[in-house]
């Protein structure tokens, strides 16, 4: 037997589609009529991706997310730029559980780095080898005794904006 969730048939990309997280591509970005054949016009923004033939109904928290990871406000900017999309269950729209929601792509770039200079044109220079994202010795000695100098206050609890704009 089908699932139910293959028999919902949307011309938009829905929470089912991208599913845990599938890396995209950004094709376009335009305005576009959503409304029902009848019914009066409905524009919303529109993200148009390689990876699918629909695009995704953008609302302002997916356009201010992209807008971060990328680093520009100016759509014309993020055509070419991968994010991810994926489907957190943490997004609640009444009885349904899931929406799409957006994270920063994968770094693609696998250059070894190294400590004080790069690796440029395939020649090392001075320095030694580090992957990406992972501290030298003396980084790692110097986190522990900072950790160690600074007192931890066990009372610390999270701020939460509850007002989030954006859910249009």
């Amino acid at each position: 037997m089908p699932d139910i969730d293959t028999m919902k048939i949307s011309n938009y990309l829905k929470k089912e589609d991208v599913g845990t997280g599938v890396q995209v591509t950004i094709r376009e970005v335009i305005e576009g009529n959503i409304a029902q054949e009848g019914k009066p016009l409905d524009l919303k923004w529109l993200i148009y991706f390689n990876e699918f033939d629909k695009p995704l109904v953008s609302n302002v928290t997916h356009r201010e997310q992209i807008a971060s990871y990328l680093g520009s406000r100016n759509t014309d900017h993020w055509l070419g730029k991968q994010v991810v999309l994926f489907n957190d269950l943490s997004v609640l729209f009444g009885s349904n559980i899931g929406g799409i929601r957006v994270r920063p792509a994968q770094q693609t770039n696998t250059q070894t780095q190294f400590s004080g200079y790069e690796q440029s044109a395939g020649k090392t220079q001075l320095g030694y080898a580090q992957q990406p994202n992972q501290p030298n010795q003396q980084n790692q000695q110097q986190n522990q005794q900072q950790n160690q100098q600074q007192p931890r206050n066990s009372s610390f609890v999270p701020e939460f904006d509850d007002d989030i704009p954006g859910f249009d």
